[in-house]
């Protein structure tokens, strides 16, 4: 009864060939576990399980609404049998406080009025302003060193979020980094980060460029080269794992 009982939450994921092993590691972190693979030319296709949290049962919210109430009117009774002379203050009091304060002469209580309103219409104002738009990097270009948003795209694992977030926030900025082409199909061409990642691919998302032709120093790219890109940033395609790209600048390194 007990296996019978148990049911399971399924997650299906496209992991680079090479990685597989990286994958299933950091799943077993979060107690999924590997039910499936089926390998790809580039691509392998990983179905993962684990089991469903149990959630509590709908009576045992009404208990727990019910027990809330009981609390709430004795409180409510514990309350009402108190002292009934705190719930109206004697009018001396009332009256004392407010013939105590109109001694103070009216120049004392300007100028503390004065000195919040200027730190509050000089302050605030300007901060945000300049945080939350930085400035532009140098060329309009992003690279490692000025952007810490695309040094933690090309580092990180085959990250599907984090590549999903960069293509929404700079869409249509232009980025500069070391990679190596991994397939060079016209007009498909696939790209990884860093040297000779056709072998071992080891971070960053699978780039792609689709173009008719792809040139370097007059002559076509091929599998294996290790360049240095300007690309444009577009979509990142969680279904196929691909960001896509558009050329700018290729050159030799």
């Amino acid at each position: 009864m007990a296996d019978e009982e148990v049911q399971y939450e399924h997650q299906s994921l496209k992991v680079i060939r090479g990685r597989e092993a990286n994958k299933i590691a950091e799943m077993q972190k979060q107690r999924w576990e590997l039910v499936s693979q089926t390998q790809g030319t580039l691509r392998s296709e990983m179905t993962f399980r684990r089991v469903k949290k149990r959630s509590f049962a709908p009576w045992m919210g009404a208990v727990a609404l019910l027990g809330v109430g009981v609390l709430f009117l004795a409180f409510s009774a514990l309350v009402g049998n108190g002292d009934p002379e705190r719930k109206d203050p004697p009018p001396a009091a009332a009256s004392t406080a407010v013939d105590e304060s109109p001694i103070e002469s009216p120049s004392e209580s300007a100028t503390p009025t004065d000195e919040p309103t200027e730190e509050l219409t000089e302050g605030p104002s300007e901060e945000p302003t300049e945080s939350e738009v930085p400035a532009p990097p140098v060329d309009n270009v992003l690279t490692t060193d000025n952007s810490a948003d695309l040094e933690a795209l090309l580092e990180a694992d085959d990250n599907y979020s984090l590549n999903q977030a960069f293509a929404k926030d700079y869409k249509g900025r232009r980025i500069a980094f070391n990679g190596s082409v991994a397939d060079a199909s016209p007009p498909y061409y696939l790209v990884y980060f860093g040297d000779d990642s056709h072998i071992n691919a080891t971070s960053g998302p699978a780039f792609q460029f689709r173009v008719r032709s792809l040139q370097v120093d007059g002559r076509p790219v091929a599998t294996g080269d290790n360049l240095r890109f300007i690309a444009e940033v577009g979509a990142f395609n969680p279904d196929q794992g691909l960001f896509f790209l558009t050329p700018v600048q290729v050159t030799a390194r």
